[in-house]
């Protein structure tokens, strides 16, 4: 799923405003370990080689390279964004 930047600078706001949470590495979410054990034999059952990702290294070899300034800004808004879920 992409993210905007709108929505990773109102992600970073939220986590600056609140007063609860200053150490977002202090967060644990609890995880049901039947949950949990279905999603290691999901993870462990998936095919080793994805055509999708095989059709995108292509892609990519082919000669388009993404501006490494974007990738890093998708990568981090991605962070952000995903640490208040």
């Amino acid at each position: 799923m992409m993210i905007s930047d709108e929505q990773v600078r109102r992600a970073a706001e939220y986590l600056r405003a609140r007063p609860d949470q200053q150490d977002c590495s202090a967060l644990s979410p609890c995880v049901d370990e039947s949950l949990l054990a279905r999603a290691v034999r999901a993870a462990l059952s998936a095919p080793e080689i994805r055509i999708d990702r095989v059709r995108q290294a292509a892609y990519v070899a082919d000669g388009y390279l993404p501006d490494p300034d974007t990738v890093a800004a998708k990568l981090i808004g991605r962070v952000i964004s995903d640490s208040i879920r």
